[in-house]
């Protein structure tokens, strides 16, 4: 990645709009924790400031990051690592993790409840934690999956997650398809999603 040398993987890129446009604010983030803010959108902090040195940074992450999500207001955001350690920063509000526990399967993204009061991680198993004012809706953490989740979309109805064949499991929102059924090359890594009026 030409645009952000020596620092990893990009594994989200995070970008703050009124009805799918882009404001000029866009952030991402690397596995070591390192967040790269352009255009418009400020740094708040990011996880590779919690050490020095790289050496220091590797102890200070138990985990890489694997997932960022942004606040409703654009002012925050939260990153996520594979065994569910939350970072906030700005206006974001730490609102537990999974940091201190043992889980069957690792972090692979989270997404903020749409009011802000809190938000949801996903494991690859499809587990769902809910902290702070997210509701928990159930999970595929019971059922056996074709496929890993790769990721999860959250809206006003609760959230949607993705396998990395395609597979859409809907806890609350009404489903509208699945791309397990369509031809496709390589895995389902990530999704987004464009609500009108968000």
């Amino acid at each position: 990645f030409g645009l952000f040398p020596g620092a990893g993987p990009v594994i989200a890129v995070i970008g703050v709009g009124v009805v799918g446009v882009v404001l000029g604010m866009l952030r991402s983030v690397h596995s070591q924790g390192e967040v790269i803010a352009l255009a418009d959108a400020p740094h708040l902090g990011d996880a590779s400031a919690l050490a020095v040195s790289s050496e220091a940074q590797a102890a200070a992450l138990n985990f890489p990051i694997v997932g960022m999500a942004v606040t409703p207001s654009g002012d925050g955001y939260w990153l996520v690592a594979s065994d569910g350690g939350i970072f906030a920063f700005g206006d974001a509000v730490f609102h537990g993790s999974t940091g201190n526990i043992v889980l069957n399967r690792p972090i692979v993204g989270m997404s903020p409840d749409p009011s802000g009061t809190g938000y949801w991680l996903v494991a690859s198993d499809g587990g769902i934690f809910a902290f702070g004012g997210a509701p928990y809706l159930g999970s595929t953490g019971a059922i056996a999956l074709n496929e890993r989740i790769a990721t999860m979309l959250a809206g006003s109805e609760g959230y949607s997650l993705i396998a990395e064949d395609g597979g859409m499991f809907n806890y609350g929102p009404p489903y509208i398809g699945s791309a397990a059924t369509v031809p496709h090359n390589g895995m389902i890594v990530g999704a987004a999603s464009w609500l009108e009026g968000t």
